[in-house]
């Protein structure tokens, strides 16, 4: 997709940033503007919460990420894929709605998951000694700021 008109591309995370890029021409079959802003975001929101992976996907595939070195991030945001189909069937056969946000905690830290109003899903991997409130709330602002639809064919 190409747009000629110049885009606002902006999101507030936990109240902690804000960061606006202009883009005169976003191109995204070569990925590559959005997909760096968002990376951006991405970084700051890990490193805002003591993450170890950041990362916006859809049906498991990487759109953006950002994560510790060694962290396998395509695998992990694979995975999720899976988990957030499990999550849409468990949601339906309770009859409890669509998922608004999954969190998993393990022994040495959780995984939140949060669908994104374009289809993709936030996710981020903490660390154990992270405060996962502040991640929720976080992740919540993202969910609730993330304009990816502007940019999408």
């Amino acid at each position: 997709m190409v747009r000629n008109e110049a885009l606002s591309v902006s999101i507030e995370v936990c109240g902690r940033y804000s960061e606006s890029v202009f883009h005169d021409q976003v191109k995204m079959r070569d990925g590559d503007e959005m997909t760096h802003t968002l990376t951006a975001l991405l970084t700051r929101l890990r490193s805002d919460h003591d993450l170890d992976l950041a990362a916006v996907t859809s049906d498991g595939v990487v759109a953006a990420v950002d994560s510790t070195p060694g962290l396998d991030a395509e695998a992990v945001c694979n995975t999720v894929g899976d988990l957030v189909l499990l999550n849409a069937a468990l949601g339906a056969e309770m009859d409890r709605g669509s998922t608004r946000m999954s969190l998993i905690e393990y022994e040495r830290g959780a995984v939140v998951i949060t669908p994104l109003k374009t289809g993709e899903d936030l996710v981020l991997l903490s660390t154990d000694t992270t405060n996962l409130g502040g991640v929720r709330i976080a992740a919540r602002r993202f969910q609730e700021a993330y304009k990816g639809d502007e940019v999408r064919a």
